[in-house]
Parts: C-alpha cells; structure tokens; sequence
C-alpha cells in the first residue's frame, strides 16, 4: 500500500475513533443498529458490535476508501463485574476512564502506551493488541484488538 494512503487511512481512523465510541459526546455519532458509522469524503468507518460494556463484548470493523476495503480488525473486551464490585466501581467510570485515555494518543488507533489518572491506570501493549485497566493496582476491564491494513 502507498505510504502517503496509509498516512491518510491512519489519520481518518483517530479521527473516526474521536467522533464514535473514544468521543466525549459520542452520543452525537452516527450509530447503526449495535454499532458506528463515520464518513469524511471517501473513506468510512464501519463499526459492528455485540454486547455491553458492562460485561462482556465483541466486534469488527473496517475502513473503506470509496469500494474497497482498505483496514479491518477485530475486538474483544471484557469488564470484571466481580472485581469491580468489590472495589465499589462501576462500568460507567470505567468507560469514561477509558475514552478519556483513548483520547490522549493523537497517533494510533487505540490509547497511548500508558495513561494514569488518579487510582486508574492504562496500559496498551500494541505489540500484542492488549489494553488493561487497573484500578487500585486490580484489573477491571482487558481489551484485545488485531488491525491490520488491506493490500491494494
């Protein structure tokens, strides 16, 4: 793939990233049904998932340049009630710890290599495809991810 289209595809994905589900008013974001829907001239992202935040989830998306399928990946994340529940945390803090961390990297597809904020801390293994969110030293919340770029 040229260079100079990869360099817009990655740029257009932090965008679609900050207008869907890392926005602070992600609520304005075009959703279909159990899923995201972002277009800026010819590139569209297209996110589907299943499940909730609050447990467990799974999901796939892709990019397109006008037909043709040009990035797609896969995700999965799990939300530990159990361990939450102890420490008197909810899903809703959790999610808005992460979307804030998302927000911080401004060069990647997912969050920084690491973020802390107060008791909570990210951690982003992009060799792997590997989020944790501690809080209070405990896991509450991993997520895995495998993106890939479509050759032309």
């Amino acid at each position: 793939m040229d260079a100079k289209i990869k360099e817009k595809i990655k740029r257009f994905m932090i965008k679609a990233k900050l207008e869907t589900y890392a926005g602070e008013k992600n609520e304005d974001a075009p959703i279909i049904e159990n899923g995201y829907l972002y277009q800026n001239g010819n590139l569209s992202y297209h996110d589907n998932y299943k499940g909730h935040f609050s447990s467990s989830f799974s999901g796939a998306f892709k990019v397109m340049l006008e037909d043709r399928e040009v990035l797609s990946g896969s995700y999965n994340g799990l939300f530990d009630e159990n361990v939450a529940a102890k420490l008197d945390l909810s899903s809703e803090k959790v999610k808005t710890f992460l979307k804030k961390a998302l927000r911080q990297s401004k060069s990647s597809f997912r969050g920084p290599k690491f973020f802390k904020d107060g008791d909570f801390e990210y951690i982003n293994d992009r060799e792997f495809g590997n989020e944790l969110i501690y809080f209070k030293g405990k896991i509450v919340f991993e997520f895995n991810y495998l993106i890939s770029f479509s050759g032309f």
